[in-house]
């Protein structure tokens, strides 16, 4: 009967740190308010337009090769 106390209190805390957690959890995950967008150029609707120019760039075996430094 003597760890039946200990039992109770570990599961009372258990319980109190869960419920805390949860309460953390959805505070956190609550929306915010959108923030003011200015007007800038290149911005539709809160989106960022962007130019990105994707290129491949061609390697040359010699550019990333090592040198051999065995004696």
């Amino acid at each position: 009967m003597r760890g039946r106390a200990p039992l109770l209190l570990s599961l009372v805390l258990n319980a109190a740190l869960l419920a805390a957690l949860w309460i953390w959890f959805r505070r956190e995950a609550a929306p915010h308010a959108p923030a003011a967008t200015p007007n800038l150029p290149g911005i539709t609707n809160g989106l960022v337009r962007t130019n990105v120019v994707v290129r491949r760039q061609n390697y040359i075996w010699s550019e990333i090769e090592s040198e051999d430094n065995q004696r």
